[in-house]
């Protein structure tokens, strides 16, 4: 399961985390951390999952998201079919589908921020999201 999040830093500015979350495991299995929302960001998420795996990556695995345009682009279609993905995404207008996905994201705010609104800079966010 992946989904994208925003990371609040400075003064109004923000880095975006792409995660992918095994559901099977329960475990975090890659992640991208960017100043952008772009396609790169949740396909290095991807393969960094893949790559976690070992040799047969994520072949066989079902890969659900939401339909953000990162997800449903031209540029993601091939990364997955390249590892042996298979798409799956949720109804256009909810998040239920993603809530486990959801969730790793809001716990990961809450623990990492610990109680503060946002982190000085990104030198500060990456090494507390990592």
């Amino acid at each position: 399961m992946g989904d994208i999040t925003y990371l609040p830093i400075g003064d109004g500015q923000f880095l975006y985390s792409a995660t992918v979350f095994d559901l099977c495991s329960k475990r975090l299995a890659g992640w991208s951390i960017a100043d952008h929302m772009r396609t790169e960001l949740v396909t290095d998420a991807l393969r960094a999952a893949a790559a976690a795996r070992g040799a047969d990556g994520l072949r066989g695995a079902i890969f659900h998201s939401g339909n953000g345009a990162q997800y449903v682009s031209k540029e993601f279609a091939p990364v997955c079919s390249d590892l042996g993905v298979t798409r799956s995404r949720g109804p256009v207008g909810t998040s239920a589908g993603n809530a486990a996905a959801e969730s790793l994201n809001a716990i990961m705010k809450r623990e990492t921020r610990q109680e503060r609104k946002r982190w000085n800079g990104a030198r500060e966010a990456r090494p507390a999201v990592f």
